[in-house]
């Protein structure tokens, strides 16, 4: 995660509309609880989410740390479904330099195209976690269309009754003929 901390102290600097006390105490906070690493991240050291992604309570209230920080450092957040993306791909990051706003999609790309959802890529039973083979599927698919019961379809592939009707409908395994 970080590359030889340093003690360094970072310094958040509050866009004009957010330069008050309530935003001063708020960042100083933060900034007790960051280091600074040697690529230039501000890693956030305190409470995370599941991915890494630092989290935070203040007044009561639940902050996603990097989505606080841009909002208070760089700038508003538009209504709808906007993401606050790492161009260091380092989740605990919360440097204002690292972040810039982006869509889903265009976050999913990015983080593809410098290789961090290779996973996404494979399809079927390439992944590690596929239950089944496109053999299976197919069988599945031939089952349920002959007309067969699709709890036992499904107990004889070690599936659910909704993971059979959902490959029956090419809703998953859509890549398979």
């Amino acid at each position: 995660m970080s590359d030889q901390a340093t003690p360094a102290r970072v310094f958040f600097q509050p866009l004009p509309e957010h330069d008050n006390l309530n935003t001063a105490y708020f960042l100083v906070k933060v900034a007790d609880r960051v280091i600074l690493s040697a690529s230039g991240c501000w890693e956030w050291t305190g409470n995370k989410l599941k991915r890494d992604y630092g989290r935070i309570d203040h007044g009561g209230r639940k902050y996603v740390l990097h989505r606080i920080i841009y909002r208070l450092c760089v700038g508003s957040l538009p209504p709808g479904r906007v993401e606050v993306c790492h161009s260091c791909d380092n989740p605990p990051c919360c440097n204002p330099a690292h972040l810039f706003l982006g869509t889903h999609a265009e976050n999913m790309r990015d983080s593809e195209a410098k290789g961090r959802n290779s996973h996404r890529a494979q399809k079927g039973q390439e992944k590690p976690q596929a239950k089944l083979t496109e053999e299976a599927v197919r069988d599945i698919r031939r089952r349920v269309a002959a007309g067969e019961n699709g709890r036992i379809i499904a107990e004889d592939h070690g599936v659910s009754r909704a993971t059979v009707s959902e490959i029956a409908r090419r809703k998953k395994w859509r890549h398979v003929p």
